[in-house]
């Protein structure tokens, strides 16, 4: 029996490999998202076999090697803002740089 010329992996084993390339382990929620949506106009190519996504190697190699994965692998992630203590509070806060904003915009200020 001889080998597959290509070696196709499915999403998780995709995403080990990827870390293993570039040091940042993608999550299967973001190589899903490179298969759906792409990144910066570029998809991840893959086959589908049954409810099974498939990917070749070759076409991780490809997508890694173009600059719009590698800025997504290469960069540290952006620090999420620490969010209000409720819902309230932030809309207060909001009103009260709206009413800031407007008061300066008419010179009220």
């Amino acid at each position: 029996m001889s080998k597959p010329a290509f070696k196709t992996m499915s999403i998780p084993e995709a995403a080990r490999y990827i870390g293993t390339l570039s040091g940042r382990k993608p999550t299967v929620s973001t190589i899903h998202r490179w298969i759906q949506k792409g990144v910066r106009g570029r998809k991840l190519p893959s086959r589908r076999l049954g409810g099974l996504h498939l990917i070749c190697r070759s076409d991780i190699d490809a997508f890694m090697a173009s600059d719009c994965a590698q800025s997504h692998c290469t960069s540290k992630p952006t620090p999420t803002p620490v969010a209000f203590k409720s819902r309230q509070s932030h809309r207060q806060h909001r009103i009260n740089a709206c009413h800031e904003e407007l008061a300066q915009k008419l010179g009220l200020s």
